[in-house]
């Protein structure tokens, strides 16, 4: 009796409970062992039991996957390029992305290579000419940089000047390098480069990186020697660094970090 009243007035002392009422208190701390136990042990079913109760960590974002060997190394300055390249097929299509901007490796799910098109401005709108299926986005325009067009009729071509037939896709891009070109581009810089390019009558798009960074490459002045040591008559640049994508069937996987404007979508 002294025992129950002394816990309900709160004057319940450990010490002086095993001295005084030892029986009552073994009871009493037995029961508080046994009662943690079994919340344990319901703790421990429940949270196997329901997983879908435990916080699942947020899916990584897809990262640059290369699978496969390079088709060719080029060393410029001390630095060692990767280059990857793809042929390309009659059935090559041209995809607008300026509104969606649709990852590049959604868009890959009904392509079977791919690369990204050319550049656009801050709001999102294409540089230049842009036609995709026939038709007209936006007009050509005169820029020393943005200096050549690739343009698929019933053949492909890059040319220096806009089409004046209709055509099935334009592109305005730039710069138009061959390997006679002398290029000085202000505010050049290191990243990664993905081309359109003809050797003989062969066409290729192209991804240029460096060996250790997929999102880095060569500045625009070296790419004239890089054409001339790959054979390749003539090329188009595309958009490049953070905002290119290049797929292939070979196992090379080239993500953007920041939208791109458009698509080739091979099948």
């Amino acid at each position: 009796k002294g025992f129950y009243m002394a816990l309900s007035s709160h004057q319940f002392n450990i010490t002086n409970c095993f001295w005084t009422h030892m029986a009552y208190c073994t009871i009493v701390l037995v029961r508080i062992i046994f009662l943690l136990i079994l919340a344990g042990i319901l703790g421990t079913i429940i949270y196997v039991r329901y997983p879908a109760t435990r916080s699942t960590p947020a899916p990584k974002q897809n990262e640059n996957q290369v699978l496969a060997t390079p088709n060719a190394r080029v060393v410029i300055d001390n630095r060692t390029y990767f280059v990857y390249w793809r042929e390309i097929e009659k059935n090559l299509t041209l995809i607008p992305n300026f509104e969606r901007k649709i990852a590049s490796s959604r868009l890959m799910d009904n392509c079977t290579y791919g690369a990204n098109g050319g550049f656009y401005t801050e709001d999102f709108k294409p540089i230049g000419l842009f036609i995709s299926d026939g038709a007209l986005l936006s007009t050509a325009i005169g820029n020393a940089t943005f200096n050549g067009y690739f343009v698929k009729t019933d053949h492909f071509s890059l040319t220096r000047q806009p089409p004046t037939d209709s055509v099935e896709f334009a592109v305005q891009s730039g710069p138009y390098v061959t390997p006679k070109s002398r290029l000085n581009i202000k505010n050049d810089t290191y990243a990664r480069r993905v081309l359109v390019g003809r050797s003989g009558n062969t066409w290729r798009f192209l991804a240029i990186t460096e060996k250790e960074n997929t999102f880095s490459g060569p500045i625009l002045a070296d790419l004239p020697t890089l054409l001339g040591d790959l054979n390749i008559d003539e090329a188009l640049n595309l958009d490049g660094g953070s905002a290119s994508a290049f797929y292939s069937e070979s196992g090379v996987r080239l993500g953007e970090l920041t939208p791109i404007g458009s698509f080739f979508c091979g099948k």
